[in-house]
């Protein structure tokens, strides 16, 4: 039996469809990580600390369907410090604003630079190109804020006032929600006040370029769901 990732294909491509398209020096960059307090939660063991690292990658849009289901391998091939990790504790992430390969190169030739002079030993180029990617971002193209501990149809309908809807998606995930804003589709009269009024509502917690859950893809025992914010008004 194998680790099963990518659950609802039709949710996943309309996922893929509503992302921009990449420039050409762009790219997602998708992780996919072991969490500890799915299995918590599940009553099935503990790995001691919640995020641990199965694989990561870089793509486009077009290769990232095909990108995870090779990471759909053989139950028990991934291990957190020899522990097996069980379909439960996976969770696959990208990140919501594509990264840039010029800059990750500058940031990656600096730090190769570094590791020469400082005659470090004990280092990963491959790991340290990812981990360039990772911190490149290209174009700022989305803001997305983490919500726990709230409903979603009561926050949105918070939302109504702070920021025009068709700017928004809503992506409901394991134990909470994150509010997707597309910057330049917000009007002008929210232009200036609404990453404060939003960041303030309750249950508001990290906000800014992160990791989401891939819609569509397996999340601890859930399938995140992207819908427009309009559907809870």
């Amino acid at each position: 039996m194998n680790y099963r990732l990518v659950v609802d294909e039709q949710e996943f491509n309309k996922f893929l469809q509503w992302l921009p398209p990449l420039e050409k020096e762009e790219c997602h960059y998708v992780a996919l990580l072991a969490r500890d307090k799915y299995i918590r939660e599940l009553g099935i063991g503990t790995f001691n600390s919640d995020k641990h690292q199965c694989a990561r990658f870089i793509t486009n849009s077009e290769r990232l369907l095909l990108k995870l289901k090779q990471c759909e391998t053989e139950i028990g091939n991934y291990a957190v410090k020899g522990v097996e990790v069980p379909q439960q504790a996976l969770a696959a992430y990208m990140t919501i604003n594509p990264r840039s390969q010029t800059k990750a190169a500058k940031w990656l030739l600096k730090r190769l630079v570094d590791v020469v002079a400082d005659g470090e030993q004990n280092v990963n180029v491959y790991q340290e190109s990812l981990t360039a990617i990772h911190k490149s971002i290209g174009r700022k193209l989305f803001v997305d804020v983490d919500f726990d501990n709230v409903e979603i149809e009561h926050t949105a309908k918070q939302m109504g006032n702070l920021i025009n809807p068709d700017a928004v998606k809503i992506l409901e995930t394991q134990g909470g929600f994150h509010v997707i804003i597309r910057l330049d589709a917000i009007e002008e009269k929210y232009v200036k006040s609404w990453y404060k009024n939003i960041t303030s509502l309750p249950g508001a917690d990290i906000a800014g370029d992160t990791l989401i859950p891939i819609p569509g893809a397996y999340q601890g025992g859930f399938v995140p769901k992207l819908y427009d914010m309009k559907e809870f008004l």
